[in-house]
């Protein structure tokens, strides 16, 4: 059975927050970024009680590379260059080998690990909020988290090419 997420940007946080509710608008996560108005290179994604996940986006790289501890192990995501769409792959841990691939205009991501798609997402056009709505195909709760550190991850990385543009 799958299960529905949404993913939404605070507004107005200064240290930058985004909540991830369930199908019933429920909390079911929270990632929370070190003052992000500044740079925050590290993120920690809670539940209602217990730290899930900790981001942390390593300097001085060449490609967008981030660190996750997660309860389900360590792993890294990079983000593959010269691209015409926005693709992740992840590096070690019980997901090596699962990528994310972005659509031209960023609107909506596939996440898969080898033939198998964990989870499928799309932005709501008409939001006042950075607002994404995924499906988690399977209701299993390392494929959930997972999914929410690979949307966080896109989030903060699309945010960053926002603000370099920009400059």
């Amino acid at each position: 059975m799958s299960r529905i997420l949404t993913i939404r940007n605070k507004l107005l946080s200064l240290r930058g927050q985004m909540d991830i509710n369930d199908e019933h608008d429920q909390s079911l996560f929270t990632a929370k970024g070190e003052l992000s108005f500044i740079f925050s290179p590290t993120w920690r994604i809670f539940d209602s009680q217990n730290k899930l996940a900790t981001i942390k986006k390593k300097k001085l790289t060449f490609r967008p590379t981030y660190s996750v501890r997660s309860i389900f192990g360590s792993y890294t995501v990079k983000r593959k260059l010269l691209s015409w769409t926005r693709q992740y792959y992840v590096v070690d841990g019980m997901y090596q080998g699962a990528t994310a691939i972005g659509s031209l205009l960023d609107l909506a991501f596939t996440i898969s690990h080898g033939d198998r798609e964990i989870s499928s997402a799309s932005e709501k056009l008409i939001s006042l909020r950075d607002t994404h709505v995924i499906v988690v195909n399977e209701d299993e709760e390392p494929d959930v988290l997972f999914t929410t550190v690979m949307m966080v991850i896109m989030q903060l990385d699309k945010k960053n090419d926002s603000v370099a543009v920009s400059d």
